[in-house]
């Protein structure tokens, strides 16, 4: 199982681009889809990635999967 830590993240008003490390030896086809309160937000092959149109003083619940074309390979979630 692939281990996926944030190492950053800024937050404004509206949105929080969250940063993440890539795990060692992730097949190159890897993608990272980006769940907001457990619905598709988004995907991207990159390692950060803008979550928009977010409400203040609401919370959240971020979830980023490692995925390829054929399975889910891990899953990180965290709070905001």
């Amino acid at each position: 199982m692939y281990n996926l830590e944030f190492i950053r993240y800024f937050v404004t008003d509206h949105s929080i681009t969250l940063y993440w490390e890539k795990p060692e030896y992730l097949p190159k086809e890897t993608c990272y889809r980006i769940l907001v309160d457990g619905k598709l937000n988004g995907e991207t092959d990159k390692t950060h990635y803008t979550v928009e149109n977010l409400k203040q003083n609401q919370n959240y619940e971020i979830q980023i999967e490692i995925f390829t074309k054929t399975s889910v390979l891990a899953q990180k979630k965290c709070g905001f």
